[in-house]
């Protein structure tokens, strides 16, 4: 499925892979559709979640709203791709500081994504 910001599918059961296209995606009526259309695929947000940035660059402020919001907040698991080092090391402060509540990590692909996600079940 795509929305205005994201393309958003199915990957495997059990795992949603949403693809940012442009940072305007991080903005409170786009994470809103974004979670509107991951509930229409999989009924809930209680799933694992792969969220490609890759092709964007991220402010510390948008991956904040991100993180924050009910899309990560309720998966069971949230993996971001990235190549930015600075959104990985934010990613390392941020885990440290919230314990890693709902276990987040930071991966360069989405087959390292995938693997880390598949040994969590």
């Amino acid at each position: 499925m795509h929305t205005t910001t994201n393309s958003i599918e199915v990957l495997q059961p059990g795992i949603i892979l949403n693809s940012y296209r442009t940072r305007s995606g991080f903005k409170a009526p786009y994470l809103f559709e974004q979670a509107l259309e991951i509930k229409s695929l999989v009924g809930n947000l209680n799933t694992h979640l792969i969220i490609d940035l890759s092709k964007i660059s991220c402010p510390k402020d948008s991956i904040t709203k991100l993180l924050n919001h009910e899309i990560v907040k309720k998966s069971k698991s949230t993996a971001l791709i990235t190549k930015e080092k600075s959104v990985i090391l934010f990613m390392s402060v941020w885990k440290k500081i919230r314990n890693n509540q709902n276990k987040i990590n930071c991966f360069s692909t989405q087959e390292s994504a995938l693997d880390w996600i598949n040994e969590l079940d």
